[in-house]
C-alpha cells in the first residue's frame, strides 16, 4: 500500500503544478500602476510580464503577448476625467518591446487622481501557459482604485487575460508552489494517519509530525523562492538622476514584511555599481512585489542594470544575475518646461523613442519694439538645416512643449501662433486690452511659458497688457488640448519680462522691474485655465528683469537690470505666506539675497537674460541685452530647505566672433537667452542669439560645465580690461570654440560676409510706435557701438 501511494506522488505533484492552467478563468498578464515618479508628478506605467518577463507561478504566459489599442481614462478629485486614446501618444513602448511608460503629467498634490481605467487588446488570442495552448478573450480592462479614495504612489491593478474556464472572472489562478505544497500536505497527512492506524512508535510519530510542520512551512512559503526574478525593464524605464523614483518588479520574494532592501545599479548586469536603499515596497500578487528607489544623483547619463538583495521576515532574497534595465538621464520632457518665457523656445522632441533626441531652438525674428515677422527653427542637436515659419507680425517670444512637439509663439499684438515642427498649425487671439510698458519696449502679448504637466496636452500662460488690472497686466491661460483661452487673471503687479511656470509646484514666477518678486499659486484642473490662481508678492526693491528656477530644488533666481550688478537668489522651498483678500495679493517671505558680481559689471544693460538648464545639473546662464558679448555661468546648490541659498561657483566670459567674422551682440527685449539640458549627453547648455546685424544670425550654444572648468585669470573683465576685484574671469586667450566650449549654429538669416560689414544697423520698427504707458520704466536701452 505504501509503495502504491509513493507511485502516486508524481501524479499529485503534476496535478498541483498544472491545475492552475487547466481550471483558471483568468491568467495574469501584467499590471498597470500609478507611479509618482517625479514628486509630486505622477504617471501611469504598464508592466507586461509575459514572454521573456514571465515568471512562475505568478505570471505563467510564455508567449510574448503584446498590448495594443490602449485607452486610458483618469478621474480627478476636481474637474472632469481626462481620456488618452490610442493615438494620444501618452504611452511610450519600453525597450523590452512589451511594457509601456506613461508621461509624468498628473500633479498628485494640486489635483489628486481618484481612479485610473486602462482598456486594450491582446495581440493574439492563443497563448502558451504552463506548457498548454489556451484561447483567451481579445480585450481587457484594468482599474486602479484606493480605499482612501485618492490614488497613492505605487497603487496598481492586474491586467488579466480571460479564458473559457468556469472559475468566476477576477479570481486569480492559485500559485503553483502553493498547490505543490497542498500535494505535499496530502502526502504527509496520509503518512501521519497510517502511522496512527499501525500503532508505530511515539518516536516515529514525532518524526512524522515534525515533517508535517516543515511541509506546512514549505507550503506557506514556497511561492516566494530565492533567487528573485526581475522584469527586463524598470518602471518607468527612464529616470532623471537625483530626481526620479523608479520601480523594479520581481517574482519569488519570501513572505512576510520587508526589511532593508539594497538596490545596485551598474553598467552591466551583476557588476559592482552604485548602491542605494529602497524607499518603498508594494505587493502585487502572490510572490510578486514592486520595489521603489530614487535614482542616485551621482549617476551619469547612460544605460544601467539594476539588481536587488535583502530580506523579509520570511527570509533573504537576491536577484543575482537577473537585472532590470534602466536609462538614466539628467532631464525629462516635463523638466524641460521649467524654463523662462524668454525670446527663444527649446524643443526636445522624440516621439518615436529613437536613441538620439533632436533639439531645436525656435528663434523669433522680432522683439517688442520691432523686427520682422517669422520664426527660425534652428537644429541644435541631431543635424538638419534651419527652417523658417512665416507670421504676419513680429514674434517676440516662444515656448515649447517637448511632450507633444508643439511650440507656442506670441506676437507684439494679440496674436498667438501654434507651431508643430516647421508648420504653422493654427492662430488664436489673446485677451490683451492694453500695451504693457517696460524699459525695453511695449507689447500687448509680452511673455509666454508652457507647462507640459498641465491639462492633458499641456497649457501655456501668457503675460498680456490688461486695462482692467491694477498692475496693467494679466495672466491668460491657454489649454493646448482644446486650443481655448481662459479668462484673463488681473495682476496686482506688472508682469515680469520673462515669466516661468514651475510644473512641479504649479507656481508661476514673475519678478518685475518694480522690485516685486510675484508668485502665482495655480490649483485645480479647470479647462481652459486653472481652477484658482492666487497672487503672492514679496517686495524686495531691485529692478528684476527675468525669472529663472532650478525646479529640482526650488531655488529661484532673477536678473537685476541696474545696480548692484548681479542677481537675486531665493529658496522657494522655505516659503512662509499670508493669503490675500479680494483685490489684494497675499504676501510671502523666503530666505534670499542679492548677489553682487564684479565680473558682470561690464554686461550691456547689467544682467537681464537668465535661465537655469532644466534638469539635475544645477547650472545656469546669465547675460546682458541690447548689445555686448559678455555673459556668465552659475553653479547652484544641489540641495535646499535650510539657510539662505548662495552660489557654489560662477565665471564670466566673452563670446568670440561668429564664424562670419562679426562680433557677437546680445539681442533685445524680451531676452534672447535660454538654456537646456541635453537628453543625449546630460550636459547643460546656455543658448544665446546673436543680433549683430539687427536680426538673429547665429545661435551660440555654450557648454556651461566646460566654461566653469576653463582656465581663469584674475584682475580683469571678460574683455581683458582691468578689474582689481575680479577673480572668476575666463582667460581671454583660451579659445572657447577650439576647445569645444562654444559652438555657433546659423539661424538661416543673413550673416555678414566679413568684419568690414559688421557695423550694426540702427533699430528699425516695422509698425507705428504705440503710445507709451504711464508706468513705463525709465531705463533707456540701445545697442552699444
Amino acid at each position: 500500500m505504501q509503495n502504491q501511494f509513493s507511485r502516486l506522488i508524481p501524479v499529485i505533484l503534476a496535478a498541483g503544478i498544472f491545475s492552475a492552467t487547466a481550471f483558471s478563468a483568468t491568467i495574469n498578464v501584467g499590471y498597470v500602476a500609478f507611479d509618482v515618479s517625479n514628486p509630486p508628478l505622477a504617471e501611469i506605467d504598464i508592466g507586461n510580464l509575459t514572454g521573456p518577463n514571465s515568471a512562475l507561478p505568478d505570471f505563467p504566459i510564455t508567449t510574448a503577448l503584446s498590448l495594443s489599442n490602449l485607452s486610458l481614462t483618469v478621474d480627478f478629485s476636481s474637474g472632469g476625467p481626462a481620456t488618452f486614446g490610442p493615438s494620444s501618444g501618452y504611452f511610450t513602448l519600453s525597450s523590452d518591446g512589451l511594457s509601456f511608460d506613461g508621461q509624468d503629467i498628473f500633479n498628485s498634490v494640486t489635483n489628486p487622481v481618484t481612479q485610473v481605467t486602462l482598456t486594450g487588446d491582446f495581440s493574439s488570442t492563443t497563448i502558451t501557459s504552463g506548457g498548454s495552448s489556451i484561447t483567451i478573450d481579445p480585450s481587457f480592462t484594468a482599474t486602479i482604485t484606493d480605499s482612501s479614495g485618492i490614488l497613492a504612489d505605487g497603487d496598481a491593478a492586474l491586467i488579466l487575460a480571460t479564458t473559457a474556464g468556469t472559475t468566476p472572472p477576477g479570481v486569480p489562478e492559485p500559485g503553483t508552489y502553493a498547490l505543490f505544497g497542498i500535494g505535499l500536505l496530502a502526502t504527509a497527512g496520509y503518512r501521519f494517519a497510517r502511522a496512527k492506524r499501525t500503532r508505530i512508535s511515539s518516536e516515529a510519530l514525532r518524526r512524522t509530525g515534525t515533517m508535517l510542520v516543515c511541509i506546512c512551512l514549505v507550503a506557506l512559503g514556497a511561492s516566494a523562492a530565492t533567487p528573485v526574478q526581475l522584469a527586463a525593464v524598470t518602471s518607468p524605464q527612464a529616470g532623471v538622476s537625483g530626481l526620479t523614483d523608479v520601480w523594479v518588479t520581481g517574482t519569488g520574494f519570501p513572505g512576510g514584511s520587508f526589511q532593508t532592501v539594497t538596490v545596485s545599479i551598474a553598467t552591466s548586469c551583476g557588476a559592482t555599481g552604485t548602491t542605494t536603499t529602497a524607499i518603498a515596497e508594494r505587493p502585487l500578487i502572490l510572490s510578486t512585489d514592486r520595489v521603489e528607489f530614487l535614482v542616485p544623483a551621482s549617476l551619469a547619463t547612460g544605460t544601467y542594470y539594476v539588481n536587488i538583495s535583502g530580506s523579509t521576515t520570511g527570509g533573504a532574497f537576491a536577484s543575482g544575475t537577473s537585472c532590470s534595465k534602466l536609462n538614466v538621464t539628467h532631464t525629462s520632457s516635463v523638466l524641460a518646461s521649467c524654463n523662462p518665457g524668454s525670446s527663444m523656445g527649446m524643443l526636445s522632441y522624440n516621439p518615436s523613442g529613437a536613441a538620439s533626441t533632436p533639439i531645436a531652438a525656435y528663434v523669433p525674428n522680432g522683439y517688442w519694439d520691432g523686427g520682422t515677422g517669422g520664426v527660425q527653427v534652428v537644429p541644435i542637436e541631431g543635424g538638419g538645416s534651419p527652417a523658417s515659419v512665416s507670421t504676419t507680425n513680429p514674434i517676440n517670444s516662444c515656448s515649447s512643449n517637448s511632450i507633444t512637439g508643439e511650440t507656442v509663439c506670441i506676437d507684439n499684438f494679440a496674436g498667438i501662433y501654434l507651431i508643430q515642427g516647421t508648420s504653422l498649425a493654427s492662430t488664436l487671439t489673446s485677451g490683451a486690452t492694453a500695451y504693457a510698458g517696460f524699459s525695453g519696449g511695449s507689447c500687448e502679448n509680452c511673455t509666454v511659458a508652457v507647462n507640459e504637466a498641465a491639462g492633458t496636452k499641456g497649457q501655456a500662460v501668457i503675460g498680456i497688457g490688461y486695462s482692467g488690472a491694477v498692475g496693467g497686466t494679466a495672466l491668460q491661460f491657454l489649454d493646448l488640448a482644446s486650443n481655448t483661452l481662459g479668462t484673463p487673471v488681473p495682476m496686482s503687479n506688472e508682469t515680469s519680462e520673462d515669466i516661468l511656470w514651475d510644473p512641479f509646484r504649479n507656481l508661476v514666477l514673475s519678478p518685475n522691474e518694480s522690485g516685486v518678486y510675484d508668485l502665482f499659486k495655480v490649483t485645480g484642473s479647470g479647462i481652459p485655465g486653472p481652477t484658482t490662481v492666487s497672487e503672492l508678492a514679496d517686495s524686495i526693491g531691485d529692478a528684476f528683469d527675468s525669472a529663472a528656477e532650478d525646479c529640482t530644488t526650488q531655488i529661484a533666481l532673477s536678473s537685476i537690470e541696474g545696480y548692484p550688478t548681479g542677481f537675486y537668489i531665493v529658496d522657494l522651498s522655505q516659503i512662509s505666506s499670508t493669503p490675500g483678500t479680494p483685490g489684494n495679493p497675499g504676501t510671502y517671505t523666503a530666505p534670499g539675497q542679492t548677489v553682487a558680481i564684479p565680473e558682470f559689471s561690464e554686461f550691456s544693460a547689467a544682467t537681464d537674460g537668465i535661465a537655469v538648464a532644466p534638469g539635475s545639473t544645477h547650472l545656469a546662464v546669465i547675460t546682458g541685452e541690447f548689445g555686448g558679448n559678455q555673459f556668465g555661468a552659475l553653479s547652484l546648490p544641489a540641495t535646499s530647505g535650510s539657510g539662505t541659498p548662495a552660489l557654489v561657483d560662477y565665471v564670466a566670459a566673452a563670446l568670440p566672433s561668429t564664424p562670419d567674422g562679426c562680433g557677437f551682440s546680445a539681442g533685445y527685449d524680451p531676452h534672447t537667452t535660454t538654456a537646456y539640458t541635453s537628453p543625449n549627453n546630460g550636459k547643460a547648455y546656455g543658448v544665446m542669439a546673436d543680433w549683430d546685424l539687427g536680426a538673429p544670425s547665429y545661435v551660440a550654444v555654450v557648454d556651461l560645465a566646460a566654461l566653469l572648468s576653463a582656465p581663469r585669470k584674475t584682475g580683469i573683465y571678460p574683455d581683458g580690461s582691468a578689474c582689481p576685484t575680479c577673480v572668476n574671469t575666463v582667460d581671454p586667450t583660451y579659445d572657447l570654440v577650439a576647445n569645444g566650449v562654444v559652438k555657433y549654429v546659423p539661424t538661416g538669416n543673413a550673416t555678414c560676409a566679413s568684419p568690414a560689414t559688421s557695423a550694426r544697423r540702427a533699430l528699425t520698427r516695422t509698425e507705428p510706435r504705440k503710445a507709451e504707458p504711464a508706468n513705463r520704466m525709465p531705463y533707456p536701452k540701445r545697442p552699444r557701438e
